[in-house]
Order: C-alpha cells, then sequence, then structure tokens
C-alpha cells in the first residue's frame, strides 16, 4: 500500500472517502462528483455515478464502507466515518489488508471494530 505525505486520493475509491460520501444524500454526491469528476483508478474503480451510488446505499444500510481494490489493486479496506458533534462526517478510521488476508468471512469481525473505534474517537472529540 503506498500513502504519500500530503497525497490525496478520490472519495469514492477509498473505504474512508466512502464512508464520508454516505453522510451525503445522493444529489449532495452527484453535486460533488460533477465538481471533482470520475476517473477509473483500477479496474475495480466505480465507473458511474450509478454504481457508486448502489455501493453508498449498502454502506448506509450497513454503517461501513469497502473498498475492493478501488484505489490499488490487491486491497481490501474497511472503513467507518469519524463525525463531528453535529454528526456530520469529517474524517475516518480504516483497516487495510490484502484481500486474501482479508477474506468475506473477516469483514464483519473487522468492520465491528473499525465501526467501535470511530465510534470511540467521535464521542472523544465531541467531548473535548
Amino acid at each position: 500500500m503506498l500513502s504519500r505525505v500530503g497525497g490525496s486520493v478520490p472519495l469514492y475509491s477509498t473505504s474512508i472517502g466512502k464512508a464520508v460520501l454516505a453522510q451525503f444524500s445522493d444529489e449532495e454526491v452527484q453535486q460533488i462528483l460533477q465538481r471533482t469528476g470520475m476517473r477509473q483508478i483500477t479496474p475495480g474503480t466505480h465507473r458511474t455515478l450509478g454504481s457508486l451510488l448502489a455501493d453508498l446505499d449498502a454502506t448506509r444500510k450497513r454503517g461501513w464502507a469497502i473498498d475492493e481494490g478501488e484505489n490499488e489493486v490487491g486491497l481490501r479496506c474497511v472503513g467507518a466515518s469519524i463525525v463531528d458533534a453535529g454528526g456530520r462526517a469529517f474524517g475516518g478510521v480504516s483497516v487495510s489488508a490484502l484481500e486474501f488476508e482479508m477474506p468475506n468471512s473477516r469483514l464483519a469481525p473487522v468492520a465491528a471494530d473499525v465501526t467501535e473505534a470511530a465510534r470511540e474517537i467521535s464521542a472523544s472529540l465531541s467531548a473535548a
């Protein structure tokens, strides 16, 4: 996994980004993407707004997001948003692993830990 200090990647291609985007309505997501555009980073990156919106709908229902090699081939990431006292997402927590290290059988336990960490951080920051 490659990270660069000061670097950025599109929200729609990462688990944290999708966890944050899921806090917005479909109309707001569409407006954001009209400004930023959508480009394919890997073969797994969403190619259409409809595909992304379906993923965000699933994210809202689950309470966590997943990146299936959408930003980097071979990586699987699970993420949840960190929210402020008003409930607005401004960041997130994620766990990333090679696809074979995080099979479907491990998704639910990892997601539970990630969402709990995000809740605890959100509560801690709101209390500060």
